[in-house]
């Protein structure tokens, strides 16, 4: 806490404190100026609103007996600014007079010391003219040049209106900037020289700061681009790998056909990853949308990834098992590789979860006007703790083996589509992720070609 008593000795002059009304409160000033300060100075002089002229008269009167009685009243004058309000606002000339009135009274007690005048300046005054703010302000000058008082001003800057401030440069010796436990001392000329220069310096770092901000906001997007693109390459070659050893295993020639489909499609995606980082370095993020049936989706994603199950894979350990029940009937209007890689991201997820051993279902159905997808596996199943940070980017359980960033991108894809996801999942007893798509009118104009049911159990 700054002494006003201490302010004041030290400079002797008419004081300007430029205050926040975030730091301390009227109330809390007075306290410190009555209990350190009172008994050196020859009075003061406070004038403040009603609230706080209650609020201080408590105070006092709740002062112990023996600091009570070394304080003399007579040396304290409390003026309610709320007595001098008339039909056209504050009676500045009113209010001045009797500010001048109380000095001569408290100079008559000991000629020796001067009284302090303290008045606080916040929206209360700005109904005053800037004329009679000028005034007002050579009024109090006169009593402090001719050495009657000293003069406190506290203004709360923020509360004041801006054509006010000027005065605040014009008629105070000194400003003080308050710190709340600290203040820093100026003269009215070192003070608008120091502003201007902060004002100058801060617009500098601003403008380092935005750039650096943009750089570093360009590093983070192209942090997850580029960690998008590797996830969805590192997919495509797992899946590619995975197709072509299956074909190596087998000896349907009609199976081979269809793996050899399938890469083929990989391969045609991995040149549309291509397109797009050119489209983005382009400026053009827009991606191809069309109309498909949802079940056509969902069956291309399960052609992608069924060869990873025991019912095609010759691998005796491999113990997993898939249960499709596609029944949906709707159609979505969709960027079909977004969508198609993204299911596919929580089919993996749920594969990896069971390690070799367990049953992935995926069901397909219509809700109303929503499409629903339930894809549930009996893995490992993911923690309460954590359950809420699975869509975080580079959230992963998986260690170095993940990127964290497959179910963040799926969710992300899923909401452009205006989806929504929803997981559930027990520690020990599997997960399931259900997610809703908006569908759309029945239309002829579809992307894809007719389609049989493709359940399996």
């Amino acid at each position: 806490m700054w002494s006003i008593g201490n302010l004041i000795s030290k400079k002797n002059g008419f004081i300007g404190v430029i205050s926040s009304y975030l730091g301390e409160s009227e109330l809390n000033l007075f306290k410190e100026y009555i209990k350190h300060n009172f008994m050196n100075d020859g009075g003061l002089i406070y004038i403040c609103s009603s609230d706080i002229k209650k609020k201080s008269l408590k105070f006092i009167d709740e002062l112990d007996p023996n600091f009570k009685e070394l304080v003399n009243i007579n040396r304290l004058s409390i003026i309610s600014r709320d007595d001098y309000i008339n039909e056209y606002g504050i009676d500045m000339d009113r209010i001045t007079d009797q500010i001048e009135k109380e000095i001569n009274r408290l100079s008559e007690i000991d000629i020796n010391r001067k009284p302090c005048v303290y008045i606080s300046v916040d929206s209360f005054w700005n109904s005053v003219s800037l004329n009679k703010v000028h005034y007002t302000y050579a009024r109090l000058r006169e009593l402090y040049d001719g050495g009657k008082a000293n003069f406190l001003v506290r203004y709360i800057i923020e509360k004041m209106d801006k054509s006010h401030i000027i005065p605040i440069f014009k008629y105070h010796d000194y400003l003080v900037v308050d710190g709340v436990d600290h203040f820093d001392v100026y003269t009215p000329d070192e003070l608008a020289h120091k502003s201007l220069a902060a004002l100058s310096e801060k617009r500098c770092i601003e403008f380092k700061f935005n750039k650096a901000m943009m750089r570093s906001e360009f590093l983070e997007n192209m942090r997850q681009i580029l960690g998008g693109i590797i996830h969805d390459i590192n997919n495509l070659l797992v899946s590619i790998l995975g197709h072509a050893q299956y074909c190596q295993e087998i000896n349907d020639i009609n199976e081979i056909n269809k793996c050899l489909e399938i890469i083929a499609r990989l391969a045609l995606d991995g040149s549309n990853i291509t397109k797009r980082i050119k489209s983005n370095f382009k400026g053009s993020i827009e991606a191809p949308k069309d109309i498909y049936k949802f079940d056509y989706i969902v069956k291309n994603c399960i052609d992608m990834i069924k060869h990873k199950f025991k019912t095609l894979v010759l691998d005796e350990t491999n113990n997993l098992t898939l249960g499709v029940s596609l029944n949906s009937q709707q159609y979505i209007y969709a960027d079909e590789y977004d969508m198609r890689h993204s299911i596919i991201n929580i089919i993996q997820n749920g594969i990896e979860a069971m390690e070799d051993k367990g049953i992935l279902t995926i069901k397909t159905y219509d809700e109303g006007d929503k499409i629903v997808l339930e894809i549930s596996d009996t893995g490992c199943g993911i923690d309460d703790k954590i359950i809420n940070k699975v869509f975080n980017p580079y959230f992963t359980t998986k260690g170095s083996k993940g990127t964290g960033l497959g179910l963040s991108i799926a969710k992300k894809i899923f909401e452009e589509h205006g989806g929504q996801i929803f997981v559930e999942s027990k520690l020990g007893d599997g997960t399931k992720f259900t997610i809703y798509f908006p569908a759309i009118k029945f239309t002829n104009a579809v992307a894809e070609p007719s389609q049989e049911m493709y359940n399996i159990y």
